[in-house]
């Protein structure tokens, strides 16, 4: 509790949305106690007019997206992301949800929860993973 951020607390990645920074991304922090005074707060400034310069009509905002050490948000965020606009103070409550997929038979895409091989991402494997990259088999 009261402990400031800095920079080091966050890891960047770049998306399909833009700049992305993954908080806790390399550390062990939580909260010790739920509400809204106990958790990660932030400050957020868009500051739109230096990434979107002559362009008319352009949305601003954030996508926020929880999300395990081992899942990538670039490939998560357009699907499991949500808005927040600038201008708004919001706060939100998340709590983690494990679901284990059973093999085959039961499951007819073949992903598991763990210890699967990917053939197209550079990532490790997540049963998100799997899914994506079933996904890229039909297109």
């Amino acid at each position: 509790r009261n402990r400031n951020c800095s920079a080091f607390d966050f890891k960047h990645t770049f998306t399909s949305y833009g700049n992305c920074y993954t908080f806790n991304a390399e550390q062990e922090l939580f909260a010790s106690q739920a509400g809204s005074g106990n958790g990660l707060e932030l400050t957020l400034n868009v500051q739109q007019d230096k990434y979107l310069q002559g362009i008319e009509d352009q949305e601003a905002g954030f996508r926020v997206l929880t999300h395990t050490k081992d899942e990538s948000p670039a490939l998560m965020v357009d699907s499991l992301g949500f808005a927040v606009a600038p201008g708004t103070k919001n706060f939100v409550g998340v709590s983690m949800k494990k679901v284990v997929n059973l093999d085959r038979p039961y499951n007819s895409l073949g992903c598991k929860s763990s210890g699967g091989s990917l053939n197209y991402l550079d990532s490790k494997y997540t049963a998100f993973n799997c899914l994506l990259e079933c996904f890229a088999d039909l297109t």
